[in-house]
């Protein structure tokens, strides 16, 4: 994962809603309004990504004023289908081509015999673009810190 305190790379990532279809989700747009949380997990579908993107603390991050955003190089029409099966709110975007994800440094290079994905992260953003908090767990079935990701950004908005 790039280091706390460094600019975040931008993206322009492909998500699918129910009603415009395929659209681009651009970091530098959410950013125009708000800190952003990204959640980079490796495979929709899955028991511990469910997991986290359904989590209860989700909310409390936009409460606190963040936008989301999950990355994963699962298609978009994949991450919809899930999304809607599990009710996830979060918008998702397709990182297909790995190019997010190596920007980020969070390639797991052929997970399991599959190929590459990403390793489960999160990174907070601040409104100027550096990187506030990150953290990449140690192991895919591992979930992120929630309670210390909220604190970083409740120190943030505190700012």
């Amino acid at each position: 994962m790039i280091p706390i305190g460094s600019t975040a790379p931008l993206f322009s990532l492909r998500s699918k809603t129910k009603a415009a279809g395929l659209v681009d989700l651009s970091l530098a747009e959410h950013l125009r309004h708000a800190p952003v949380i990204l959640f980079f997990f490796p495979f929709a579908f899955t028991k511990f990504c469910t997991k986290e993107l359904q989590a209860p603390a989700l909310k409390d991050y936009t409460k606190l004023g963040a936008r989301l955003i999950g990355i994963s190089v699962d298609s978009p029409f994949a991450q919809y289908a899930w999304a809607q099966e599990h009710k996830i709110k979060v918008p998702l975007c397709s990182d297909l081509n790995h190019d997010t994800i190596r920007a980020y440094d969070l390639v797991m290079s052929n997970y399991d015999g599959i190929g590459d994905t990403s390793a489960r992260a999160v990174a907070l953003i601040r409104l100027d673009g550096i990187l506030a908090y990150a953290q990449q767990t140690d192991h895919p079935d591992h979930l992120p810190d929630f309670f210390a990701l909220k604190s970083a950004l409740a120190d943030l908005t505190d700012s």
